[in-house]
């Protein structure tokens, strides 16, 4: 049986019914040059924009596009939780009737979705990563180092960051650099720089060097020159 409410916000002009239909209700409209117009119940024609169904409709001489599966929703689905979204339970965006509509968080909306194969996870690793394969230019990486700069990890990204990495072992390049960074540091050794070359010197030797003008390079500074 198909039952008709009216529209919210267009009482006794347009109604929506149970099973996603809309029309306009039957009404005498004055005009402004004093004329009345009778305006007959009819059905309203239907839009279909990415796959839902949407209608226009009209309220002092201002219109508005509506989504039918919100207009069945509010009129005919209860929502104590003020869930945001609208869930079509069998997946079909144009099933407006009510058994198929329930309210919803966007979360699970989405869930919904990839359980039912409506939505594939959204990947962008390997070769999926538009970047792949490709480099920054310098003006884009001097740009990213000006939005960073004096910016620090907060403790809940730290957290993340050492879970993602937490049990994967490193690579035998890394595992060679970190070797001789400790070799290094155990020794002394200190890495200068001075006209983008970089030396690394010890003792007596490095303090000669640093009042010659070389300077002692910062942690994430590297460069392949090093001598």
């Amino acid at each position: 049986m198909e039952i008709w409410k009216d529209v919210e916000g267009y009482e006794g002009k347009y109604q929506i019914s149970n099973k996603g239909r809309v029309k306009s209700c039957d009404r005498y409209t004055p005009l402004k040059n004093g004329c009345i117009r009778h305006e007959k119940e009819k059905m309203r024609a239907l839009i279909n924009v990415h796959g839902y169904l949407y209608c226009e409709l009209w309220n002092n001489n201002n219109h508005k596009r509506h989504a039918v599966h919100r207009l069945v929703a509010a009129a005919f689905i209860p929502n104590p939780d003020g869930k945001p979204e609208i869930n079509h339970k069998d997946g079909v965006k144009t099933n407006n009737c009510v058994e198929n509509l329930e309210w919803c968080t966007y979360s699970e909306n989405n869930l919904h979705a990839f359980k039912n194969g409506l939505m594939k996870a959204y990947d962008r690793s390997g070769e999926n990563n538009p970047m792949y394969g490709r480099h920054q230019s310098e003006s884009a990486k001097k740009k990213i180092a000006e939005v960073h700069k004096g910016m620090k990890h907060t403790a809940e990204a730290k957290e993340k960051m050492s879970k993602v990495h937490k049990g994967k072992p490193f690579s035998e390049e890394h595992k060679r650099n970190l070797s001789e960074s400790l070799k290094r540091a155990k020794a002394g050794t200190k890495r200068i720089v001075k006209d983008g070359v970089v030396k690394c010197r010890k003792g007596k030797e490095l303090e000669d060097m640093l009042a010659q003008g070389w300077e002692l390079v910062k942690k994430n500074n590297k460069d392949p020159k090093e001598g």
